[in-house]
């Protein structure tokens, strides 16, 4: 999560909280709590800090087994994970750089309005202009607001913004010597991966581009 974006959120669900319309949250496809503090600190600093600071109710939810995640599992295949989820009446979803990570998104949207019920909200963020990380993999999912809002005809867009980040695909790997040789040496090896050389190929116009985030607040009423 880059740090323009982590603020963002951070903003919208603390407003949410004001008006008493966010606990309980639901963190979807979390990471584990070490992650949240330590891989990626704006994530916990600039989002979940606050809301801990409040007493917001708050549920991470992700299939990896770790401290700091509630519930553990694939809510599309685990039926007994999804209505225990659904019994904690979650108001409010985050779902933040997963969206390019999932190959069938229309169930995706939703199982996310489904276990939001009658009434609640949905905050999105996915990349708009960065590069391709698969984890495990990447569709290549880069929406504007427009493409992410028709996506959920009934719902109502609170806030939408695509905000521009301070940096690069260049200064991101030039901060990190070790991984821009990797990348160069990977652009003069064709014969070696040859797809994955070609999405590095396709990649290069932005490398000077500044990274681009989607981000809508959705109030959903069924």
């Amino acid at each position: 999560m880059l740090m323009e974006e982590s603020v963002w959120i951070g903003n919208e669900l603390l407003n949410l909280a004001k008006q008493g319309e966010l606990s309980p949250l639901l963190n979807f496809g979390s990471s584990t709590g070490h992650f949240r503090r330590y891989g990626q600190p704006v994530i916990y600093n600039n989002i979940f800090r606050p809301l801990q600071s409040i007493e917001a109710e708050v549920y991470h939810l992700d299939i990896k087994k770790a401290e700091g995640v509630d519930f553990v599992g694939n809510v599309f295949e685990d039926k007994e994970l999804y209505n225990e989820i659904k019994k904690k009446g979650i108001k409010t979803i985050l779902c933040s750089n997963l969206l390019e990570h999932v190959p069938d998104r229309i169930p995706f949207f939703r199982i996310l309005e489904n276990l939001l019920g009658d009434h609640g909200y949905l905050l999105i963020t996915v990349p708009n202009l960065y590069p391709y990380h698969a984890d495990p993999i990447d569709t290549g999912y880069r929406p504007s607001v427009p493409e992410l809002v028709k996506e959920f005809p009934a719902a109502k867009v609170i806030k939408s913004e695509v905000i521009t980040v301070d940096e690069s695909h260049f200064t991101f790997m030039i901060k990190r010597p070790k991984l821009f040789l990797i990348v160069l040496i990977r652009l003069i090896t064709p014969f070696y991966k040859f797809k994955a050389w070609k999405r590095n190929i396709s990649d290069l116009p932005n490398w000077f581009k500044k990274f681009k985030v989607t981000c809508v607040l959705f109030e959903l009423k069924n």
